[in-house]
């Protein structure tokens, strides 16, 4: 049974889900939720903000996903999510 989570967004990044950028955000999202649940990690809390680079020179936005885990479960986490993002990218 999978339990739709809402992400907290802040102002700023709610400005920048338009269109493409908003159903990208979506898929994101399910790719992190999915992953985390084949894992048998319950995910606590999704955050959605707009990072700056140091310099200003760019933002982008920044999904954060928040889980009971330990280090090595995360960074396993970390790895499914990054391969099934590439795997819908291609």
């Amino acid at each position: 049974m999978e339990t739709q989570l809402r992400p907290e967004v802040t102002e700023e990044a709610q400005q920048w889900l338009t269109g493409d950028l908003d159903a990208i955000n979506q898929r994101v999202i399910s790719i992190c939720t999915e992953e985390a649940e084949k894992k048998h990690l319950p995910v606590n809390k999704l955050r959605l903000s707009v990072k700056r680079s140091w310099e200003d020179e760019f933002s982008e936005l920044l999904l954060q996903v928040f889980v009971e885990a330990n280090f090595p479960q995360s960074l396993a986490l970390w790895d499914a999510i990054g391969a099934s993002i590439q795997r819908w990218g291609e």
